[in-house]
């Protein structure tokens, strides 16, 4: 599962231990495109606002086309 640490670094943890990480303050990231057609991953707290505020969409760009 693709998560954001605390300090704000990108990384991978097994769905079996997602709740004891989630406990720790990690967050689920998640994948989006930005408006200029770029893929990337945010935090799942940020992604509400990117996407009102900021014209990002949720997935990677070859779902956008």
């Amino acid at each position: 599962m693709d998560v954001y640490s605390p300090e704000g670094t990108k990384g991978k943890v097994p769905y079996s231990q997602w709740a004891d990480y989630s406990k720790h303050g990690f967050k689920p990231a998640v994948r989006v495109t930005s408006p200029s057609g770029t893929g990337g991953w945010l935090p799942s707290d940020k992604v509400g606002d990117y996407t009102k505020n900021h014209g990002f969409k949720l997935g990677p760009p070859e779902q956008q086309k």
